[in-house]
């Protein structure tokens, strides 16, 4: 028979700690998500609510050209979800402003994967994303219409 010692257990379970520790800590790279007003010049005012499970960023409404950002740390797991929903005029857009597949397909950075920017342009056409702050057009991808208010614009 074979059996484990003492020792070798409590080995084995520093190990399992520190390896959940790792895990649950913040990953190394950090993630700056902008909405910027792109709407029309004279356009009403675009009211920006972003959340996610554990933060509320409030409402805001924006002029033409400004933006609300903010930075943060995606825990490892990747469970971290950033949320938006947008008015304009009678229309509205609900949608995920950051999570790991946004991150994955528009906002890493290029040259090291990882990390980045998710910058996000709502124009009277739809919502747009980029991962370069002012974007040129041709960087612009659109990737939601706007939803007639009350449809639940999801």
């Amino acid at each position: 028979m074979h059996f484990v010692s003492t020792r070798n257990l409590f080995q084995i379970l520093i190990i399992l700690i520190y390896y959940l520790v790792n895990l649950t800590e913040a990953s190394d790279f950090d993630y700056t998500i902008y909405v910027v007003n792109g709407l029309p010049d004279n356009s009403h005012l675009l009211r920006v609510h972003c959340f996610s499970g554990d933060d509320d960023l409030g409402y805001h409404d924006l002029k033409v050209n400004e933006n609300i950002h903010w930075t943060f740390t995606p825990n490892r797991f990747g469970t971290t979800k950033f949320y938006c929903h947008l008015w304009w005029n009678d229309k509205e857009r609900g949608f995920g402003a950051y999570t790991r597949r946004i991150a994955e397909f528009y906002c890493n950075n290029r040259s090291t994967g990882i990390g980045g920017l998710c910058w996000w342009l709502p124009k009277s056409d739809g919502i747009y994303i980029a991962n370069v702050t002012n974007p040129p057009s041709n960087y612009l991808i659109k990737v939601n219409d706007w939803m007639p208010i009350g449809s639940g614009g999801v």
